[in-house]
């Protein structure tokens, strides 16, 4: 189940419904109940064939954990869950929909941040903390009256629950549901079933009220909204519905005859029809959810931005991949993505650096001197975080590839941090010609700082003849710029005197390494061998070995 990170740290779980046409904005549903499971919404009479559902589980109920305090259960700061959810969707503006009391979120939501909702939807929502209007509840309580299940459920509605637990609050619920049916019949009586109730989280929600303006506010919402209603919902009545569609700019109402407080289960087609014909309305609201692919180096296939996102397919060793990325950000490194969670695809989810990559080709601004050094304070703020490393139980980092005759990367015990493995200019961000930020962690895992090192300056120095150099960096003196990096990053004389030696060692593995991964991986790795990535490593070992004295004096005089 995919999990989101809410401004407190709490780690709360959605459910996600689509289909393969499912091809629209994603809308997120919030359950009613209050605290009720939100099994019981199903996928709203096919929405999900048309919209990506996302179904967040309140905090206390399904997979999400209860509140630390009640407060933060409330419907008024969940909303600050809801943005959290947005942000990792990576939508700018997101579809909100709510049933019942999912709709006191959802409208604290739009309060709270107005410019962040696309689209509102609600459905059979409580009206007398918004509006103050005669409700015509109770002359639809008297046209049902004389019904069996009806008065029987009008009776345990005012004697209350038997006893105040999530079983007898559960029990009491199915007894008094017919009242929120037009009609009741066994197949409304299964459907109540599902989803169970949580009678700490219910009380939770209540635990903080609204301001006093919220209905005042909610006229700054210019969001499209609809607000669907039962022309038979003796829970809310129809003029109370009605009233609250007006609180909001562009508000609408559609009311469904025959029809109670769940619609997409009485009236599946009527619902479906008005909904559908909101949201086609309101398409030119819901941009900002289209995935633009993106450069996913060199190995990196069909990765893609969504929003403020990124979704990509996991690397071998992801999970120790996962948890590095989180150890960076509980480090405070501002400078690499945030792992989110994974997408109903199977996709991870990476929080998108803003800025532009250095190439291809090389930009004139991603080569200067500054560029350069900024790119080694980063990898040394980078190492000095990632000395230890902790991964849960049971994941451990990949071994590196056992090539026949050629040594490891490293001699075994030596690895003193986990890096990155491969920061080119097109796995780092700039803004404004500055470096701001390294991503495609692919290859990162246990590393010395000197081999880390040595990868990042095959590519910034660079360590390759001129001829194989992008334009922007042929007439380059790599002497010269291995000294900036050496001095940015805070490499000591030993250090430097011994990086040439991790160079050449780096050199000759890396034409064996390239050929097993071609060979056993395909994709990437295969066509960089067939555009001659190999022959390209040898000639700038040769180059290297001819150059190795003029680098060594320039790294130590």
């Amino acid at each position: 189940m995919p999990t989101y990170l809410a401004a407190d740290d709490a780690r709360l779980h959605y459910d996600e419904l689509s289909t393969d046409a499912g091809a629209g904005a994603p809308i997120v549903v919030l359950a009613g109940g209050a605290a009720q499971h939100p099994a019981y919404l199903g996928d709203l009479a096919g929405l999900a064939e048309k919209h990506p559902l996302v179904v967040p589980h309140l905090r206390g109920v399904g997979e999400s954990p209860a509140p630390d305090e009640p407060p933060a259960g409330s419907y008024w700061r969940q909303a600050d869950d809801v943005e959290a959810l947005r942000r990792h969707l990576g939508v700018d503006r997101v579809v909100l929909a709510g049933h019942s009391a999912g709709t006191r979120l959802a409208v604290s939501y739009a309060a709270q941040y107005p410019d962040r909702v696309a689209a509102l939807i609600l459905i059979t929502p409580p009206t007398a903390y918004l509006v103050d209007v005669p409700s015509d509840a109770d002359a639809i309580v008297e046209r049902r009256r004389g019904e069996p299940a009806f008065d029987a459920a009008l009776a345990a509605l005012e004697a209350g629950p038997a006893e105040l637990t999530d079983e007898g609050f559960y029990a009491w619920q199915q007894v008094m549901s017919p009242t929120a049916f037009a009609t009741w019949t066994p197949a409304y009586a299964e459907h109540v079933r599902r989803g169970r109730w949580f009678l700490a989280a219910n009380r939770a929600y209540f635990s903080v009220p609204p301001p006093d303006d919220l209905a005042q506010r909610l006229r700054a919402v210019a969001a499209p909204t609809l607000v669907v209603a039962g022309a038979e919902d003796a829970t809310t009545g129809v003029a109370p519905v009605r009233a609250v569609s007006e609180l909001f700019p562009a508000g609408r109402v559609a009311v469904l005859d025959h029809c109670g407080h769940f619609p997409w289960l009485e009236r599946p087609a009527e619902f479906r029809a008005a909904v559908d014909a909101f949201l086609d309305e309101v398409a030119d609201a819901l941009d900002g959810v289209v995935e633009t692919p993106l450069l996913g180096g060199d190995v990196s296939d069909g990765v893609v931005r969504r929003g403020g996102t990124v979704r990509r397919r996991p690397a071998d060793g992801a999970p120790a991949i996962h948890a590095y990325l989180r150890h960076l950000e509980e480090a405070g490194f501002p400078h690499a993505p945030r792992f989110l969670g994974f997408d109903a695809q199977g996709r991870e989810i990476l929080t998108y650096l803003d800025g532009e990559m250095g190439g291809r080709p090389l930009a004139p601004w991603a080569v200067t001197d500054d560029a350069l050094r900024e790119v080694a304070r980063i990898q040394r703020r980078l190492h000095d975080l990632s000395a230890e490393v902790p991964l849960p139980d049971g994941v451990a980092w990949p071994r590196p590839a056992e090539i026949s005759g050629v040594p490891p990367p490293f001699d075994p015990g030596t690895d003193d941090v986990v890096g990155h493995n491969d920061i080119t200019f097109e796995n780092t961000i700039f803004v404004d010609g500055r470096p701001v930020g390294i991503v495609d962690f692919d290859l990162a895992g246990p590393t010395t700082r000197l081999l880390d090192v040595a990868t990042t300056l095959r590519y910034w120095a660079p360590l390759s003849a001129p001829d194989d150099r992008d334009p922007a960096l042929r007439d380059a003196d790599p002497g010269h710029r291995m000294r900036a990096f050496a001095d940015a990053y805070g490499l000591d004389a030993d250090q430097r005197r011994d990086l040439l030696a991790v160079v050449d060692r780096r050199f000759a593995r890396t034409w064996h390494t390239m050929k097993f991964r071609a060979e056993r991986d395909g994709g990437g790795w295969a066509r960089m061998w067939a555009d001659g990535a190999g022959d390209n490593i040898k000639r700038s070992h040769a180059w290297f070995l001819t150059q190795h004295d003029a680098l060594a004096a320039a790294l130590t005089a």
